[in-house]
């Protein structure tokens, strides 16, 4: 991007972060974002983010079909890695409910094969391995996280997936949630557009109290 504006750079850390923000289309406090940078760069304490950690999630919002019509439910996902740090996506909570009650299965939901599961590369792709694995009836359960089905609006999804109510056409955005980082939540967006300030964004961010992160991450998840 910069090669095509000729443009020569030597930037510093704090430089870099400032330039992760979304200018665009969203005003800025920068009082805001120096606090942050200055938490980010602390040399005894600096932010870090972790692919393997609990502590992120991402928002695909996906388009399906329902009886002719194209619909949005938007689809939280999280990274779940075993104690031998492998990884793979589940599908975590929905933000919508499906168009209408669906019928549940008395039998126990149980995968066929349990070992199927959502490439942990799949975000790279803008998660089309999504409509594969909610094609994958007889092992669909195997693509949702343990703690899916206790949450709102998530036994109308599965169902209406499972018996063909509703299907997956594609992912339109992905949206990243992150609360990793001690004091902040954060949203990563895509920005595509012939501009500098363009690309993966930070596109929204607050300071927070543990409480606050709390009552974040339940809302994200419709707990």
């Amino acid at each position: 991007m910069y090669k095509s504006y000729n443009i020569k750079f030597n930037l510093g850390r704090q430089d870099l972060i400032r330039g992760l923000f979304n200018y665009e289309t969203h005003s800025w406090s920068e009082v805001a974002i120096d606090s942050f940078i200055r938490a980010a760069v602390n040399v005894q304490k600096p932010l870090k983010l972790d692919f393997y950690s609990s502590g992120w999630f991402a928002e695909a919002n996906c388009k399906f079909l329902y009886k002719s019509n194209v619909i949005d439910i938007p689809i939280i996902l999280r990274i779940s890695t075993d104690e031998s740090r492998r990884s793979k996506w589940v599908i975590a909570a929905v933000k919508r409910p499906a168009p209408e009650k669906a019928v549940a299965a008395s039998a126990a939901i149980i995968a066929k094969d349990p070992g199927k599961f959502i490439n942990p590369a799949s975000h790279s792709s803008n998660f089309i391995a999504l409509e594969k694995a909610l094609n994958d009836k007889e092992n669909l359960p195997a693509y949702f996280d343990d703690p899916f089905f206790k949450r709102t609006y998530s036994t109308d999804f599965y169902y209406a997936v499972l018996n063909g109510m509703i299907k997956l056409l594609y992912v339109k955005d992905v949206k990243y949630h992150f609360l990793q980082v001690g004091g902040y939540v954060f949203a990563v967006e895509h920005f595509q557009r012939d501009a500098l300030n363009s690309g993966w964004l930070i596109n929204s961010m607050k300071k927070v109290s543990v409480a606050d992160q709390e009552d974040y991450k339940k809302r994200l998840l419709e707990e």
